[in-house]
């Protein structure tokens, strides 16, 4: 593969499952969590008191994904955490710090009766960008990256242009479920394993084709399939 070439990289993922946790008191189950962080719209629109707080939720997901909804088992308020290095978190401002759970209330009982849609999906998957500098990982590209659309996943294909040698593919950031935003903060953030087959299409035969100037991530569907290409949603395009 050459840079700054018309080639683009096919991407289906074919299956996914969830990972059961280590625990052995909750063999075969498994887990995710939400947090509602100070960056989302809830943090300062919530109906009770205190306000504003942040609040992690902890659903339960069928490990074996016989089930295709997820339930809330208990959530507790983020409140301030010390980390392994004698930092400080007074709010959820770095990921992976450690919970000490002597420090939390769980509050139990929440979301009764309520079944989330689980829709497993991969929330980064991206190429690599050809900036030698920094590149800000937050908003998706050209090349990828944090899209975060549930529609990517089992049965999806994703086109994206080559911009270095070797393409350089990437994924993670997997999620249970998430709608069309991560509008509290976060998705249900959980383990996955995904299949994927990777398919490169050369740039001397895309002339005619939608492809040929591909220059953002295309996301196909099932839904699209018409014809000898499939026609799907542009998800991000970079100017």
């Amino acid at each position: 593969m050459m840079p700054n070439r018309a080639m683009c990289l096919r991407c289906g993922l074919s299956t996914s499952s969830r990972a059961a946790v280590a625990n052995p008191a909750f063999r075969g189950r498994a887990f995710g969590s939400n947090a509602a962080g100070w960056w989302g719209l809830h943090y300062n629109d919530l109906l009770t008191e205190p306000k504003p707080r942040e609040v992690i939720t902890i659903y339960e997901i069928d490990a074996a994904g016989t089930r295709n909804w997820a339930r809330a088992v208990y959530n507790y308020r983020w409140v301030p955490q010390t980390d392994p290095f004698g930092v400080v978190h007074r709010i959820i401002d770095y990921p992976g710090v450690p919970v000490d759970r002597a420090l939390i209330e769980e509050k139990h009982g929440i979301l009764k009766d309520v079944r989330i849609p689980v829709r497993p999906h991969f929330g980064v998957i991206a190429l690599a960008p050809k900036e030698a500098e920094l590149v800000d990982s937050v908003p998706p590209g050209y090349f990828g990256g944090n899209v975060d659309d549930c529609r990517i996943g089992k049965g999806a294909v994703m086109y994206y242009p080559v911009a270095v040698p070797g393409a350089l593919f990437s994924v993670g950031d997997p999620h249970a479920s998430q709608g069309d935003s991560e509008l509290c903060g976060t998705a249900i953030e959980c383990s996955l394993t995904g299949t994927f087959q990777l398919v490169l299409r050369k740039r001397n035969r895309l002339a005619g084709t939608p492809l040929a100037d591909l220059d953002y991530p295309l996301l196909v569907t099932q839904d699209f399939r018409t014809g000898p290409f499939w026609t799907g949603i542009c998800l991000a395009r970079v100017t």
